[in-house]
């Protein structure tokens, strides 16, 4: 466990808040361990392995998602999230989300319907996100009067598993171009 700990904080050095959970509750499973109140023990190891599982995983995509636990959250910043819409499908539980942020309409119009031609996913979303900053000072709040705006796209879909026997139909746009 404490090796798998190390490897941990060198994977992920922004997950210090993580790393101190877990760090907690390994601690006091050692302590409950030791002194043989395997109870207490027990509950320390569930929740030492809880964390584990909700750690962020960092890997390169490129070399393809590997023999990975069901996850809850995949999120990708990549110029072509639309390749990854069927092998997530099978590392991502039902009910959990795709999330890409995307820096033109036209790469999340890609995305979007790629996702909801796919039976594995539904409820797609997708919003511009944008950073205007703002001036407060005591009293004064207002934004900034001039705004050189950075925009961005977020597309959102939940997955799900379609009933067994039920056929599930490609979701049809209404717009054409």
């Amino acid at each position: 466990m404490k090796a798998e700990l190390e490897a941990l904080r060198r994977v992920l050095p922004d997950q210090a808040h993580a790393m101190t959970d877990v760090d907690y509750h390994f601690a006091n499973l050692w302590f409950a361990a030791r002194f043989a109140n395997w109870p207490l023990a027990e509950f320390y190891l569930n929740e030492t392995r809880s964390h584990l599982n909700w750690a962020v995983r960092l890997r390169p995509v490129e070399e393809g998602l590997g023999e990975e636990e069901p996850v809850d959250r995949a999120v990708f910043d990549l110029p072509e999230p639309w390749h990854l819409v069927e092998p997530v499908t099978r590392s991502l539980r039902s009910g959990g989300i795709f999330l890409s942020y995307l820096p033109t309409i036209v790469q999340s119009h890609q995305l979007s319907e790629a996702l909801r031609r796919h039976p594995g996913y539904a409820l797609v979303e997708t919003f511009e996100t944008l950073m205007r900053p703002w001036n407060i000072d005591g009293l004064s709040v207002r934004p900034f009067h001039r705004m050189v705006a950075h925009t961005g796209f977020i597309t959102v879909a939940r997955r799900v598993v379609p009933e067994e026997g039920v056929t599930v139909r490609p979701i049809e746009s209404n717009q054409s171009y």
